[in-house]
């Protein structure tokens, strides 16, 4: 497994590392979105016995809408102005922004697809692109999560941790919160939002990895992947 530092380390942020960001982009795709979205593909026809299908084309525009977030995110976070005027290419935004914009843009194109003549009868069915959006997110964080915790050579926890919600699983709560803000608010689904709420997520996260009172396992986890891929071409902004 490779253990080169990340692109940011290896580049000026001043120099057209285009190229290098495509690279690093398609790599999170293929390692948090793809694994993603084959569990949830298997989870639904061990349930339903349904076959869902993945619509290559709501993929190719998972990436057009992540770069349209992504430079949104950008535009926040470094305004232009005289002292402040190259592109924005050169900026770099932080990995909560990349995992919102990731999020947002699975939930605009809906790539899972279920078969001709399906019937709604489990909740993977009814959220299934909330729940591929949600934990592609969350799958981006642990990425991140998992290469600091290697450079501080720490143990990172190997499922995140969520807040406790009154008997109901917390990520229940999100997968209904998201579809009901994409179908009946989605102004109110904004990036700056989302990437504060993935923020509040992964502190959660950070202050359970301390509690000894946790029964979670710390070898590698899941979530982590392939990581050669991520650390050849690593930090996407």
């Amino acid at each position: 497994m490779s253990t080169s530092a990340p692109p940011e380390e290896n580049i000026s942020p001043y120099e057209d590392d285009s190229a290098q960001r495509s690279a690093a982009r398609i790599a999170l795709l293929k390692n948090a979105f793809e694994p993603s979205a084959k569990t949830l593909m298997n989870d639904l026809q061990r349930e339903s016995g349904e076959t869902w299908s993945l619509e290559k084309t709501a993929v190719h525009g998972i990436l057009d809408s992540y770069v349209e977030y992504r430079d949104q995110a950008k535009r926040l976070m470094h305004p232009k102005d005289e002292a402040n005027s190259k592109p924005l290419m050169y900026y770099r935004i932080d990995r909560h922004k990349i995992a919102a914009a990731f999020l947002l843009a699975i939930l605009r194109h809906r790539p899972l697809r279920p078969p001709t003549g399906h019937n709604f009868r489990f909740m993977l069915q009814q959220y299934a692109n909330e729940i591929l959006a949600f934990k592609t997110a969350i799958r981006v964080l642990a990425i991140y999560a998992q290469h600091d915790a290697r450079k501080q050579q720490q143990i990172q926890l190997a499922v995140p941790i969520y807040p406790n919600s009154n008997g109901v699983a917390y990520v229940e709560h999100a997968y209904r919160a998201l579809r009901h803000a994409n179908h009946h608010m989605p102004e109110k689904l904004t990036l700056p939002i989302v990437a504060h709420w993935m923020f509040y997520i992964e502190k959660f996260w950070h202050v359970g990895k301390l509690s000894k009172s946790l029964h979670a396992s710390v070898t590698e986890p899941e979530a982590s992947l392939a990581l050669q891929d991520i650390l050849q071409s690593f930090n996407e902004e």
